[in-house]
């Protein structure tokens, strides 16, 4: 890893069938941007996910009609560096199963559902939960990641009345979606750090 890193770092794939966007907020303004703070410091990072519209707000749809609901998820989230993992909180009330959490050094799993995933929320932006999590080293970042050495069959993604790429109901972070975007750190001492300006040049530095 080098010393600078950007800001937001964005995973691009090619290939998807359907569009999703899946994104983390550290200040509570339920976007994902250059203002999101990290450092090294104990801090909430919520996760986010709306099912029917990219980035931009462009509106997308399942390829097949069906709609674009979700009544599952799971997530795989990875740190650049050493990480303390204090805690996920699930933030949707209508998932009450837990789907257990794993943790192995610098990668994290979590996931609820729906008892027997038969309650679909409607297509749309929805609070998954929130990560409670420490970077041991400034300058780093959390990201999503498709696969795992955890062990298992697991995968970021979401369980869906739209079939999927592979049609089984799921929607796969690296296959039907590819956009996600995980908040870095500020990389810098100078005194204009905290302002507009100086996160500016910092992004871009």
């Amino acid at each position: 890893m080098g010393k600078w890193l950007p800001l937001v770092l964005w995973l691009v794939l090619p290939g998807p069938v359907s569009a999703q966007y899946l994104f983390m907020d550290t200040d509570a303004d339920t976007v994902c941007s250059i203002f999101d703070p990290v450092g090294n410091v104990e801090r909430d990072f919520d996760v986010w996910i709306d099912t029917s519209a990219l980035e931009d707000g462009t509106p997308v749809e399942c390829s097949t009609g069906e709609p674009m609901t979700i009544s599952a998820y799971e997530l795989i989230i990875r740190s650049s560096s050493s990480v303390t993992w204090t805690a996920w909180t699930n933030k949707i009330p209508e998932f009450t199963v837990d789907l257990g959490t794993l943790i192995q050094d610098r990668e994290i799993r979590v996931g609820f559902s729906s008892p027997g995933a038969i309650t679909h929320l409607p297509p749309g932006k929805h609070k998954l939960g929130t990560l409670r999590a420490q970077i041991a080293v400034a300058c780093q970042s959390l990201f999503f990641v498709t696969a795992t050495p955890l062990g298992g069959q697991y995968y970021t993604g979401f369980y869906s009345r739209c079939p999927g790429n592979q049609g089984a109901n799921t929607i796969y972070y690296g296959d039907d979606y590819v956009t996600a975007c995980s908040p870095g750190a500020i990389c810098s001492s100078v005194q204009e750090a905290g302002t507009t300006w100086g996160k500016i040049k910092q992004r871009y530095r």
